[in-house]
């Protein structure tokens, strides 16, 4: 089975002002989901640092959702985040523990 990952960004960390740059952004918190073709979902969150702009800088105004994106792939390891969420759908589909009525 295929499990399909997206990307959620709800909002950006930014530092109002840096050097002559405006709302510098400073962290990405962000959800990675997984959703396989059952329909199972499963999700890591975190909050990657993001290095003070160089040249590269791109306008806050300017960024797209592929931008940041981008910053995500680059900087976090995309395959262990994949292999964490697998592993919670694993186990939701075939738990270690169950809870079962009582025997008496």
């Amino acid at each position: 089975m295929a499990t399909t990952y997206t990307w959620r960004i709800e909002t950006l960390k930014c530092a109002p002002q840096v050097g002559d740059k405006v709302n510098v952004v400073k962290s990405i918190p962000y959800d990675y989901i997984g959703v396989d073709d059952d329909g199972i979902e499963a999700i890591v969150s975190g909050d990657l640092e993001v290095a003070d702009p160089g040249e590269d800088w791109i306008e806050y105004s300017d960024l797209t959702k592929s931008d940041v994106e981008g910053w995500l792939e680059a900087n976090l390891d995309v395959q262990t985040l994949k292999n964490k969420i697998q592993n919670k759908i694993d186990l939701i589909k075939t738990p270690a523990v169950v809870k079962v009525v009582k025997p008496w």
